[in-house]
């Protein structure tokens, strides 16, 4: 169960995902070097930035947000507690049908080195067909998967995520059926 769920814009939605990945290497040949060195350096964001980094996400991720802007989708935020995270299933094409807790002691390849708790950027983003799940994690496989492999005395007892919920889910080309959380 989803916890202090308030609900939130899909430019928030946009904005905290794209200043996230703004500073990965998917954003290296971005033109605006003046946004990434503002993110680095945690410095205030003008209005032009801010539209910049959504324009910018939605380019690079369109194949998998277009389904969420066509079909009525509500976003919010929530606190999700970490024991729920083992039973999600991930939508990243290396982690086909696989939950968080099979890639977390499958794929050792899958990993942040140095990974922080605290140095984290951008909200793990979910979809589904309500708040009550099932879920498809979008966005944040890695750091999902880094939590589940820190001893539970080390873990949080839930981290802040971003939830998509679209009733006409189980038409994304993209979409099965998983466990309901």
């Amino acid at each position: 169960m989803l916890l202090n769920v308030r609900p939130v814009s899909v430019q928030e939605v946009l904005l905290d995902w794209g200043s996230a990945e703004a500073t990965s290497p998917r954003f290296r040949n971005w033109d605006r070097a003046d946004v990434i060195a503002k993110l680095r350096n945690k410095a205030p964001l003008e209005e032009a930035d801010r539209a910049a980094i959504v324009k910018a996400i939605r380019c690079v991720r369109a194949p998998l947000l277009d389904y969420f802007f066509q079909k009525p989708t509500i976003w919010f935020e929530a606190d999700m507690p970490v024991n729920l995270l083992d039973a999600i299933w991930s939508d990243i094409f290396f982690q086909s049908d696989s939950t968080l807790a099979d890639i977390a002691s499958r794929r050792p390849d899958i990993k942040i080195d140095g990974f922080r708790l605290e140095a984290m950027s951008g909200r793990s983003i979910l979809v589904g067909p309500s708040l009550n799940g099932p879920w498809i994690l979008i966005e944040g496989v890695h750091r999902c998967v880094e939590i589940l492999r820190m001893a539970p005395a080390a873990q949080p007892n839930a981290i802040r995520v971003l939830v998509g919920v679209c009733q006409s889910i189980t038409s994304w080309v993209r979409w099965r059926p998983s466990v309901m959380v």
